[in-house]
């Protein structure tokens, strides 16, 4: 309802256009949103998501709707849930129960783990299933076998190479699982059995249910062959000993005739008390031969030939001669004499055995070469030359006298081969060139060697002179003559018969004796070899004795003479029966052997009796307790030394323990230096470099030391004093050597990494260990000393490596396996690495690279980085002009950061410049005739101004409650529009008394209903009510008011409405009534009192009282919330109320229906109280409506937009750089809800550069009907 509307037909309204937005959504952290715009504003949608291992509960979208509310709330993420593991054996603990993502981690209790190569965790998937099962706990505790020997021996049966080993096996096994394992035996020996002499090892090993294997217990076992020190022959002594020197074995002793026997002829080597080692058991002494008389034999004489002996100077003589025609066989060393020596023996030992005298034949031919040399100029080396030269040679000597010169001996000379001989060239480019001829000699009848010689002189010196008077001249081709220079000959040569040699002491040919052969190769008559013999003489080869015999010597005659040999490892003086052993250290690979042949240096035999050198081996000494001795004797030339140097290889036994093994020289028994031997890490000795030996722990180590033998000659010691060394256990030795000081030990010391060197000590070698005094030690073979220490490859990788001779074992930690741990068992095939992500294998372990936005140690876990959204429009200038600034934000929220994930790098914030004009003013405004103007602010901060009317004066229409001009208004006066453009402010009109006042005033009773039945009561009794309250009226009484249009409401008899109340039925009856007063008469202001005064008497209790109504005995009163009043002031044509006055339409407006309208275009009004305005001349139009002159009226100016009322046309001034993009803006204006709707306005302008910042665009607002239809 509009109140006091003094007829004015405009209303002004303000428009506002805002966006839409919706508020913050909050939703939980571990859901995922993504919506496509950051402002979120109306029309934004925003999308759902839940992470792996979660379902989404909800809508998975959402929008911003135009009432800025999202149409749906945003979802929750349920976890995943994994079937409850339940109960295990073996304990397990899990880091989120079974929800997804869970990680149960197998725990497995002290001594157990799970398998290698088997995961110990596993994950709820966001299937809900588990990643497998969990595996089991396995036993990783190797078993411990208690009790382990690390030694047995053993002695051999006497006479024998077998004995039977003892040994202590070992106890129970324990383990921390199982309580039965039983160890196991690996080796054919068992304690009890008779094993043959040499080195053994018995392992035991003991395996748990889960495989794991005990440390085996490793048993070296030595079946030791006593031996007794060995007994020699010597010139009269003989010892045999069939057994050898071992356990058990007896030797006999004999003598030479000519000496006798001292003590027994028998001794036999047997165990010493402790049993440790063998001694003889010689009772007095050693026996030995006392000589009574030397070579009580002569010399066997030789066949077809003599010995002749004699003494002289108590010595005995032999004479040797062969018969006559007889002779000994070329090559024999014949000596006129044989004498006997000290030791018993005919010498020249090289004499003996005496061949037999051969039978000699007569020479009857010889041969001797002859040269003579010349120089020749041509090519001596031309075949056809030479054949040329040796033709006219030959031609030359036949037809000289040489032949006459034999005939003189009566003998017969024959020319034989020529040949040229080639010398080298000379300066005189000539070559020497030499003819070489053979003269053969035959005699008649028996000829010596110096009448072979005499023939020789004959023929050379008839030669010599053809040479010299030019008869053996050699002519040719070419007239070329050669002339010999000289002439000389070779030494005459017996030409003896097949299988004889020529003998120039007897002149004759002799043929091998009996016992020997002819061989053509060393042209003599060797004798037979030991195992053969010859019967007959002049034979070429010698025959064999039957096989298994032999001879006892050289040159045998006869069959007879092939005698039992002895066996391939024995021997004796003659390799005949009876036989003895090999010693230790030596073997005797032919039978018959007379001698053992001693296995190369530093290597000895496991026995004695071995017949290949492939039975020698290098060896050590092992003593295997603190009790364990190995003595020997050093043959040491006093005088000429002044230093020894000693060098070995050690090592601690298995079992070594804090007792330190030691080196003892005794010199006559007495014991005069120690050097006690300690392990590297003993660092609590002092002078460690000269008291004692430092060794490595556990390996082999090579050691040099110096020792000064001057301190022991100054202890009175001479060339009879005994010096020993004794090494005392426990301690394994190899390659002991003593060395003279001639010796250096810088170079002992380069020889460090070799077990074995090619020379040996020469004061003390190694190999005479081999029969050093072993107590409580024994000879081990093969020597197990190792000078590489093979785990320093790192064979094993960083796994624990044992060294062994020639090579290693390891001990695989977990995570690998194979000979050498070279496998890394390949833990990704069974790996739960998550999402994709590509598994490294690592040591038991294994490493899950993850793929881009996952996380964790299995990449289980995802994860987003933040990414920044579009920006935002940009903000309001902060100034309108002036150089001012906007904004505009982006939001880390696509997607926002998510798990850990990184925020977004870089500003959320942008600033530019914008508004960069001066700005504008607002002008300075006046106020309007006969009115005032009050205004804050200045032209540059802008203006707010109310305007109001002196008094006595008035508007014609409704004006703002203020007139603005700022930035709001872009510094124009708001009342500046398309109708008005020139920025007229409302005038001030002089009012005038109104014609008449009058009021309304209407009311309606509380639940009082009319019906069929009873409205004629209720109207007269509500009529009987009123008329009589009326009568008492003051103004009634005063005759200062009238009282018209009494009508009864809502009870059938109200006049007709003009618009029909929504529901009769329901309202209840009640009262209208109208009161005037006549303003021209008692005045505006008097009238206004006395009808105010009416209408509030209505309102007072005791009138509520008198107007009540009583139907049915029921009393009802008027309901004070049902009562409304309204007034209404009459003026004369052309004027307008003004509050209880009039005032005129002023000028630019015109009256018209009540109210004062403005000119339209083209029209003006310069008058006031006009009911029509003035038309501008023909072919003029107003800039504007409302004008005010004729002066307002101008050339026709074409607006393109039409003077319908039902259009309204507004300029909006964009301001700032961002302009939303609207499809549709509906906005209600005032009470009767007009629906404007907005179109053809600024194109979509989310990209609007800041150059367009200050672009006027144009809407046109249209006014849409109730069903949203545009008017026209």
């Amino acid at each position: 309802m509009v109140k006091y509307s003094s007829g004015r037909g405009e209303c002004a309204f303000l428009i506002t256009v805002s966006v839409v937005r919706c508020p913050p959504i909050f939703y939980n952290t571990n859901v995922l949103m993504l919506c496509d715009h950051s402002d979120q504003r109306y029309g934004t949608i925003c999308e759902f998501a839940c992470p792996p291992g979660h379902s989404i509960d909800g809508y998975s979208t959402t929008y911003c709707n135009d009432l800025g509310e999202w149409r749906r709330p945003p979802p929750t993420c349920k976890v995943t849930f994994c079937p409850p593991l339940g109960s295990d054996t073996w304990e397990y603990r899990c880091t989120k129960g079974s929800e997804f993502g869970s990680q149960c981690y197998r725990i497995c209790p002290a001594g157990y783990d799970i398998q290698p190569g088997k995961s110990r965790v596993i994950i709820c998937q966001g299937n809900g299933k588990w990643t497998g099962t969990f595996p089991n706990c396995i036993d990783i505790i190797k078993p411990m076998i208690l009790n382990c020997t690390l030694y047995g021996k053993a002695v051999t049966e006497p006479n024998s190479k077998w004995g039977k080993i003892f040994w202590t096996e070992p106890g129970k096994v324990i383990d921390n699982a199982d309580t039965d394992i039983k160890w196991t035996r690996i080796g054919n020996i068992t304690p009890g059995d008779s094993i043959e002499a040499g080195t053994y090892q018995v392992s035991y090993t003991a395996q748990d249910k889960a495989g794991n294997k005990a440390r085996p217990c490793k048993v070296e076992l030595s079946m030791k062959v006593l031996t007794c020190p060995s007994l020699y022959n010597n010139n009269f002594l003989s010892v045999t000993c069939p057994g050898g020197f071992q356990n058990g074995g007896e030797c006999s002793f004999s003598c030479k005739i000519g000496s006798e026997l001292i003590g027994q002829n028998i001794t036999t080597c047997g165990k010493s008390k402790d049993g440790d080692f063998a001694i003889w058991d010689f009772k007095d002494k050693h026996p030995y031969c006392e000589v009574h008389r030397r070579c009580v034999n002569d010399p066997d004489p030789p066949k077809n030939g003599a010995v002749a002996c004699d003494t002289w100077l108590d010595g005995k003589f032999c004479q040797v001669q062969c018969h006559k025609d007889y002779d000994f066989k070329p090559g024999y060393p014949f000596y006129e004499m044989l004498v006997c020596g000290d030791s018993g023996k005919w010498e020249p030992e090289t004499a003996l055995p005496i061949p037999d005298c051969s039978k000699t034949y007569q020479v009857n031919t010889a041969v001797f070469k002859m040269s003579s040399s010349f120089y020749f100029d041509g090519n001596c080396m031309d075949p056809k030359v030479q054949e040329q030269i040796q033709k006219n040679y030959i031609d030359s000597l036949s037809n000289s006298s040489f032949k006459a010169a034999c005939e003189k001996y009566k003998s017969q000379c024959k020319m034989g081969n020529v040949k040229v001989i080639c010398g080298a060239v000379t300066r005189k480019r000539s070559a020497e060139m030499k003819i070489e001829v053979e003269f053969v000699i035959e005699a008649d009848g028996s000829q010596t060697e110096q009448g072979f010689e005499d023939i020789q002189d004959e023929m050379l010196g008839v030669l010599t002179n053809e040479t010299e008077n030019g008869t053996l001249a050699i002519v040719l081709d070419g007239n070329v003559t050669l002339i010999a220079t000289d002439m000389a000959a070779e030494k005459v040569v017996f030409q003896c018969p097949n299988n004889t040699f020529a003998s120039y002491k007897t002149s004759s040919c002799v043929e091998c004796s009996a016992g020997t052969h002819y061989s053509t190769t060393l042209q003599s008559c060797p004798q037979c070899p030991k195992g053969q013999y010859q019967p007959s003489e002049g034979q070429p080869y010698c025959l064999m004795c039957p096989e298994g015999k032999t001879t006892a010597q050289r040159g045998a005659k006869s069959e007879s003479e092939c005698l039992e040999a002895c066996p391939r490892g024995q021997w004796s003086v003659t390799g005949v029966t009876p036989c003895s052993p090999c010693p230790l250290g030596s073997y005797g690979e032919d039978i018959g052997s007379t001698v053992c042949a001693a296995c190369p240096i530093s290597q000895t035999t496991l026995t004695q009796g071995r017949s290949n050198i492939t039975d020698c081996s290098y060896f050590d000494i092992f003593l295997s307790s603190s009790e364990s001795k190995a003595v020997s004797d050093i043959e040491l030339n006093w005088q000429n030394t002044s230093r020894i140097v000693l060098s070995s290889w050690v090592r601690f036994p298995v079992s070594f323990n804090s007792t330190s093994p030691t080196l003892f020289f005794r010199i006559n028994g007495k014991v005069e230096e120690t050097l006690p031997i300690e392990p590297t890490n003993n660092t609590d000795t002092e002078n460690n470099e000269i008291g004692r030996i430092l060794i490595d722990e556990k390996e082999w180590t090579f050691v040099v030391r110096s020792i000064d033998i001057q301190k022991f000659k100054r202890l009175g010691v001479n060339e009879n004093s005994t010096f020993t060394i004794t090494i005392q256990g426990p301690l394994v030795v190899s390659q002991f050597n003593i060395w003279s000081a001639s010796y250096e030990e810088e170079k002992l010391r380069n020889e460090s990494n070799r077990c074995v060197i090619n020379e040996t000590g020469d004061v003390l070698p190694w190999k005479q260990w081999e029969n050093a005094h072993l107590e409580g030690s024994w000879i081990q073979i093969p020597s197990m000393c190792d000078d590489i220490n093979e785990c320093d490859e790192h064979p094993c990788g960083n796994n624990t490596c044992n060294n062994e001779l020639g090579g290693v074992t390891c001990e695989c930690n977990l995570g690998y396996r194979g000979t050498y741990c070279e496998e890394n068992i390949d833990d990704c095939l069974t790996s739960i690495c998550q999402n994709n992500s590509t598994c490294v294998d690592g040591i038991n372990e294994y490493l899950c690279i993850c793929p881009p936005n996952y996380k964790g140690d299995l990449c289980e876990t995802l994860f987003l980085h933040g990414n920044w959204s579009k920006w935002d429009e940009w903000s309001q200038c902060s100034e309108t002009c002036g150089n001012g600034t906007k904004s505009r934000k982006r939001y880390c929220t696509n997607p926002a950061p998510y798990n850990g994930g990184k925020f977004c790098t870089g500003n959320n914030t942008e600033v530019t410049h914008c508004n960069v004009k001066e700005c504008p003013v607002c002008s300075v405004p006046e106020a309007p005739d006969n009115g005032t103007l009050n205004c804050t602010g200045s032209p540059h901060t802008g203006f707010n101004c109310t305007i109001a009317c002196n008094s006595g004066f008035s508007f014609d229409r409704g004006v703002k409650p203020y007139y603005e001009c700022g930035p709001t208004t872009l510094f124009l006066w708001d009342f500046n529009s398309d109708d008005n453009p020139n920025g007229d402010l409302p005038t001030c009109n002089p009012v005038q008394e109104s014609k008449e006042l009058s009021a309304n005033f209407r009311a309606l009773y509380e639940d009082l209903y009319c019906d069929e039945e009873n409205n004629d009561i209720i109207n007269a009794k509500i009529n009987v009510n009123v008329e009589l309250f009326l009568e008492e009226l003051p103004c009634r009484q005063k005759m200062t008011c009238n009282t018209t249009d009494f009508v009864i409401l809502n009870c059938g008899k109200e006049p007709t409405r003009k618009k029909r109340s929504p529901d009769p039925s329901k309202m209840t009856a009640g009262f209208q009534v109208k009161f005037s007063c006549s303003a021209m008469t008692l005045g505006s202001e008097v009238c206004a009192e006395e009808l105010i005064g009416a209408i509030t008497s209505f309102e007072e209790p005791a009138s509520r009282s008198k107007l009540a109504v009583n139907v049915s005995n029921t009393m009802y009163e008027i309901d004070s919330n049902q009562t409304s009043a309204s007034g209404e002031v009459q003026c004369d044509p052309g004027y307008v109320s003004s509050g209880i006055s009039c005032v005129p339409c002023g000028v630019g407006n015109f009256f018209l229906d009540g109210l004062c309208r403005k000119c339209e275009y083209g029209f003006y009004q310069d008058e006031l109280g006009q009911t029509g305005c003035k038309q501008c001349p023909p072919g003029t139009t107003t800039p504007g409506r409302a004008s005010r002159g004729a002066e307002s009226c101008s050339g026709e100016l074409y607006t393109g937009i039409g003077t319908s009322i039902a259009t309204l046309v507004v300029v909006v001034a964009i301001m700032t750089a961002v302009i939303f993009k609207v499809r549709k803006l509906e906005l209600k204006l005032g009470e009767g809800a007009v629906k404007l709707q907005k179109k053809d306005c600024q194109p979509d302008a989310f990209n609007f550069q800041e150059e367009d910042a200050n672009v006027v665009s144009l809407c046109t607002i249209r006014r849409l009907d109730d069903n949203g239809v545009p008017l026209t």
